[in-house]
């Protein structure tokens, strides 16, 4: 009986070298993972339980890294802006920066816990 024709191709010697080559190395070396996951998850549970009367729309959280370095922005659909059902217009309301994780610099929850007291994305307070 014959043998049914494949179209499985053998790797040349270069391929097969340089996946070897590819493993080849001190044990020092570093795997790069992407950190967005974590620190989209652990903003998340930051602001897990905040309200904010003034900002009702759905928020989203939007996380850019760079290396180690993450930049989270949380964007909302307020009611306001909202033209006709179904529209995805969102706007930036405020942002974070991590670093393995944690977080150095902004607080998108303390914004929303003064926006709800003295509703600073109305522009009218001058207490924000």
């Amino acid at each position: 009986m014959a043998q049914p024709k494949t179209n499985v191709r053998f790797a040349g010697p270069a391929v097969i070298l340089a996946a070897i080559l590819a493993g080849c190395g001190s044990s020092a070396q570093t795997t790069t993972v992407n950190p967005a996951p974590v620190v989209r998850a652990r903003a998340a549970a930051r602001l897990q339980h905040i309200q904010d009367r003034y900002l009702k729309g759905p928020r989203r959280l939007a996380v850019k890294c760079d290396g180690a370095k993450c930049t989270v922005t949380l964007f909302v659909r307020p009611q306001a802006f909202v033209t006709q059902p179904g529209e995805p217009m969102t706007v930036p309301i405020d942002s974070e920066t991590w670093e393995d994780g944690e977080l150095v610099d902004g607080n998108i929850a303390g914004f929303l816990r003064s926006d709800d007291h003295f509703d600073c994305s109305g522009g009218e307070s001058t207490n924000c």
